[in-house]
């Protein structure tokens, strides 16, 4: 049974447009047939999509009921861009769509393609290094604001709708026991402390979450598909959670991978409900993915 799988999984990729057995070992590239074959079915058929097609709620919709899994990036002694369809967190589920639908935009339907997408958004100037991974979420938000990947979402300017965070960032450096990579490297650890140096005393415009009961102003700024990050009250962290904007009957829920139901799926109770029994989430940033920013 195993041996007629790989068959069958070996012809189908040679059917498909994309290169996938040249990236392992290259550009140091983690990821299995099914992988390759999965991110180029999904292209195939986005191809046949209306252009003004919502690439993030398309590809979104691809990844519903995927198996939920925390730390897919840390299995390596090395750093490799790992590539990881078949289960998710809330990031690689975020990144992934994102790389999707920037093929798209370019008219790529090729996996190396998606790869170098997805290493650009992963990776501080598109580098494969530990410590040049986007591992807090700001950050992440502004390296891909700065590389054309996203942008910014303008905040509702009513009252009570914008409140400021001060960064305060060290949780890595001062909880190196939780990350395998930084365990007795010394090199590493400074150079983590640099990075989250970098980002301290940044400040930051957010949604506090007892404002997000207002669907109807939100809806006048908030759309299918835009990036909903959560920031928590946790010391030495920027956020906790990341997913996408889902509008159903007129009220904001959250598309996600989430660790709580153990797969992808929009959220049962609208933004606010689940929000505010989480005590140590504040309030969302925004900001929009599958939108050609600079060409």
């Amino acid at each position: 049974m195993q041996k007629t799988l790989f068959c069958i999984c070996f012809m189908a990729s040679l059917l498909l447009p994309c290169n996938a057995t040249a990236m392992p070992g290259r550009d140091n590239t983690e990821y299995i047939a099914a992988d390759s074959i999965v991110v180029c079915t999904m292209l195939a058929e986005a191809k046949k999509q209306p252009a003004e097609t919502n690439w993030m709620m398309f590809f979104a919709s691809r990844f519903l009921d995927k198996p939920y899994k925390s730390h897919t990036l840390d299995q390596n002694s090395e750093e490799k861009l790992v590539v990881n369809t078949r289960e998710v967190d809330c990031t690689t589920f975020i990144e992934q769509i994102c790389a999707l639908s920037h093929c798209m935009l370019r008219n790529e339907t090729d996996f190396s393609a998606f790869c170098k997408h997805l290493r650009n958004i992963r990776y501080a100037d598109g580098v494969i290094d530990y410590c040049k991974r986007n591992h807090y979420f700001t950050l992440w938000i502004k390296n891909n604001c700065n590389n054309g990947y996203i942008t910014p979402v303008t905040l509702p300017s009513e009252k009570g709708f914008r409140a400021h965070k001060t960064l305060n960032i060290n949780y890595m450096s001062t909880h190196t026991e939780s990350y395998a990579m930084l365990r007795n490297n010394s090199q590493r650890i400074a150079r983590i402390k640099d990075m989250e140096g970098s980002l301290s005393g940044s400040v930051v415009t957010y949604i506090p979450k007892q404002s997000l009961r207002n669907h109807s102003l939100l809806k006048e700024y908030i759309s299918d598909g835009d990036i909903i990050v959560i920031l928590t009250s946790i010391k030495g962290l920027d956020t906790s959670h990341i997913g996408m904007a889902c509008w159903r009957d007129g009220k904001l829920y959250m598309l996600h991978a989430s660790s709580r139901h153990k797969r992808v799926l929009i959220e049962p109770e609208p933004l606010h409900t689940y929000m505010m029994k989480q005590p140590k989430q504040t309030g969302i940033m925004v900001v929009r993915g599958g939108i050609m920013v600079n060409g």
